[in-house]
């Protein structure tokens, strides 16, 4: 009996060093991505799965919402990014360059660099109506007090905003950002793996 329970014991000792040498390989090649692979299109996605979890992180996420509150007709709507956590579902949208964001609320932005004016839409405001239908979608489906929350990223790696938003971060900020977010534990892991599973099955 006891040289089973020594074997047990290794058993378990070699499976804790394997998960700490994969959290380890994790982490250093998450930074690796966040310092040289921001011009990448999936970026960001590639640096959630590593620093975090793939199984929780879905892209190209496409849905069909409707708003019962109107009474208007279905249709889909292309998500995106999507990332699951205890502190709840993330819709993540992301800005590539670098430089400085002239902030116009509702109106349109400006990036500055090296004296050339870049303008768009507000991505604060795109993002937040997909966070409403992300709330239509789970709400049709009988999904309740799931947290949905904006993150807007800028994945240029000299970044200054022109006034502060929530929800609005740099890249380097990202996993700090989730990491704070994630104490407030909303969710447990079952309806995590559930929330992910309703998105992966429902996609269009």
């Amino acid at each position: 009996m006891a040289k089973f329970f020594i074997a047990i014991g290794i058993i378990l000792c070699i499976v804790f060093m394997l998960w700490v040498a994969f959290v380890i390989y994790s982490r250093i090649t998450a930074n690796k991505i966040m310092q040289n692979g921001r011009r990448k299109r999936n970026f960001i996605f590639n640096y959630l799965c590593l620093r975090f979890s793939r199984i929780n992180t879905i892209k190209d996420v496409s849905l069909i919402v409707k708003n019962n509150a109107t009474g208007g007709g279905r249709y889909v709507s292309d998500i995106g990014l999507v990332f699951v956590n205890q502190g709840g579902l993330f819709v993540i949208d992301t800005v590539a360059g670098s430089g400085y964001i002239d902030i116009t609320d509702g109106g349109t932005w400006h990036r500055i660099i090296n004296d050339k004016y870049y303008s768009f839409d507000d991505p604060v405001v795109k993002n937040t109506q997909k966070v409403k239908e992300v709330k239509w979608f789970l709400r049709n489906e009988g999904v309740e007090n799931v947290p949905v929350h904006s993150v807007v990223v800028f994945t240029g790696k000299r970044i200054r905003f022109s006034k502060h938003i929530r929800g609005l971060i740099t890249a380097d900020e990202l996993a700090s950002y989730l990491v704070d977010l994630n104490k407030d534990r909303f969710l447990s892991h079952k309806e995590i793996r559930e929330v992910v599973k309703l998105i992966k099955t429902k996609q269009e």
